[in-house]
């Protein structure tokens, strides 16, 4: 499944001035879904995303306008209690990542392509989730209510404080420590709220029916087109996109997609196998080849007493296991300790454990270190010249 966002209500003049605020005009959302679904014939849902658009809040005449006018750069988000603060450190990360006051879905920077919050019903409401909506979280929205998406987000036993903010307040002045300026609180209002977490920690606070977000000030516009497809498009399909959005958008449109991470690093782990198994089957030949020469004598007392030809590459091959098996271990603990230790303190990173080249190091490469060494070795010892017993 691949989602997509596109901004749905603006649409920016092709003519733009510098220092001239652009301007915009709406989009039709069945228009972009007609022509998204006429070019790749895949779309199995589309859902319009609703919530508050803000205006130029950076805009420093924008804001000295807005204060004369006794209004506010609005923007709207729960209130987290103190009590439900993710405890870290003075860097800003977790001081346990597993507390569940630091996971689940928050908002963790600015911007992103989904609403802050959504206003709208089930549809959109099972759209962001993932899965069905619970029973409650319908009953909620239906009641006036807010479907949150982290339990952090309640105040207290079905309730949650709901905040207007002011984000352009005290825009560009640093805090203390370095930290983020606080942001203007103009108003709290205590609403009725319960938790349907979604399948993946989206970047969203939750969902609100339309006649909530009116009587809390929202106004709310279209501002994301989800889609869901059955099928990845290739680059074929979204240039197509693009050159069927132009005829909508002009040559300002915005049309994304998520396919998750994508980013393939088995090849460049196999390069570092292939190297850890070039230094621990050099190390592990070196030493095997300094035994068999510091103990040539073992051998011909051995044959002496009549032991087989062949266990001269058995001890070969059994002293090259045993130190390459040594060196794979130490040095996969010596790699992997730190990137476990690195992990554990960051915020929401998942650890990723690559077990098939873990494998190669931890196994294969022992064991063909022990296979090389059998093979290699002479099995008889040249003549030596016999030494008089003192």
């Amino acid at each position: 499944m691949s989602f997509m966002e596109l901004p749905l209500p603006e649409l920016k003049d092709p003519v733009w001035t510098p220092g001239v605020p652009p301007r915009y005009k709406g989009v039709d959302p069945a228009a972009v879904t007609a022509a998204i679904q006429g070019e790749l014939g895949t779309v199995s849902s589309a859902v319009v995303l609703n919530w508050n658009a803000l205006p130029d809040c950076m805009n420093a005449e924008a804001t000295v306008a807005m204060a004369a006018a006794d209004t506010h750069c609005r923007d709207f988000q729960p209130r987290i209690p103190d009590a439900n603060l993710c405890p870290v450190t003075p860097r800003g990360l977790a001081l346990d990542p597993s507390d569940w006051r630091c996971t689940g879905s928050k908002i963790r920077w600015p911007g992103g392509n989904l609403p802050s919050f959504v206003s709208g019903g089930e549809a959109e409401l099972a759209a962001l989730l993932g899965h069905e909506p619970s029973a409650a979280a319908l009953e909620v929205l239906d009641r006036g209510g807010i479907v949150l998406t982290n339990r952090t987000f309640l105040s207290g036993p079905g309730t949650a404080d709901f905040q207007t903010v002011d984000p352009s307040y005290q825009q560009g002045v640093p805090a203390a420590n370095g930290a983020a300026p606080k942001q203007k609180i103009i108003t709290t209002v205590p609403v009725q709220a319960v938790v349907d977490a979604p399948d993946l920690p989206l970047p969203i606070y939750g969902v609100m029916s339309p006649a909530t977000a009116a009587r809390l000030g929202v106004l709310a516009t279209p501002q994301r087109l989800l889609m869901t497809l059955s099928a990845a498009p290739t680059d074929a399909e979204i240039d197509r996109v693009h050159s069927a959005l132009a005829e909508i958008y002009g040559q300002y449109n915005s049309f994304q997609v998520e396919r998750g991470n994508t980013e393939d690093l088995s090849f460049w782990l196999w390069i570092i196998v292939g190297a850890g198994a070039l230094i621990t089957l050099s190390a592990a030949g070196i030493t095997a080849g300094l035994a068999l020469v510091d103990g040539r004598a073992d051998p011909a007392t051995l044959a002496a007493i009549g032991a087989a030809p062949r266990l001269r590459k058995s001890l070969a091959a059994a002293r090259t296991l045993t130190t390459a098996s040594l060196g794979s271990l130490l040095g996969t603990a010596a790699g992997v300790l730190p990137s476990v230790v690195v992990v554990s303190v960051l915020r929401n990173v998942p650890l990723v454990v690559p077990w098939l080249q873990l494998a190669a190091l931890l196994v294969a490469v022992p064991l063909v270190g022990a296979a090389a060494a059998w093979l290699l070795t002479r099995s008889r010892l040249p003549m030596a010249r016999r030494q008089p017993l003192a």
